[in-house]
């Protein structure tokens, strides 16, 4: 887990290998005190952005707005049928058959055994910015949720908190 003042500076162009060089969660490893706690202090707010990477892959870059981090990120794993929107990570796998999985049941276990989650922590909730940093990730990082057509322009100099103040609101 990283606090959000971690990167807030860090020009945006750089977070890939900023974010390959840091300790990230085993899923299969992780605990319920994992997501509340890190290295015995309490996660203030526990709202934030997410994501989950297989290898060297980025799979998934979500937020907690709503919900924390101990209620949203096991939801991922609902592998009940229908299209919940819990389970949009499987989803997501199965439509372009990552790993070559075509089941709910396959991708969770991969998802499951082999994906890494790191945590990107507000310690002051704010709405707004997490969605802008979700947004940012879903950009820069090309995740399987990747947006198709959004791209930046400019900025070649861009750090982190020029991009949220930029789109806020």
């Amino acid at each position: 887990m990283i606090n959000y003042s971690t990167i807030r500076n860090k020009n945006i162009w750089n977070l890939n290998s900023f974010l390959r060089e840091i300790e990230w969660l085993k899923v299969a490893d992780i605990t319920i005190s994992d997501l509340i706690f890190y290295k015995g202090d309490l996660i203030t707010t526990g709202n934030g952005v997410y994501i989950f990477r297989h290898s060297d892959e980025y799979i998934y870059v979500g937020s907690c707005v709503a919900r924390n981090f101990v209620k949203r990120i096991p939801a991922h794993f609902d592998l009940r049928e229908g299209d919940h929107w819990l389970n949009a990570m499987v989803n997501r796998m199965i439509s372009v058959e990552h790993n070559g999985c075509n089941s709910k049941e396959e991708a969770g276990r991969l998802a499951i055994s082999e994906f890494e989650l790191l945590l990107i922590n507000f310690e002051e909730y704010d709405r707004e910015a997490i969605l802008n940093l979700e947004d940012l990730l879903r950009i820069v990082l090309l995740p399987l949720n990747q947006y198709r057509r959004k791209r930046i322009r400019d900025g070649s100099t861009l750090r982190v908190i020029d991009y949220l103040r930029r789109n806020r609101y």
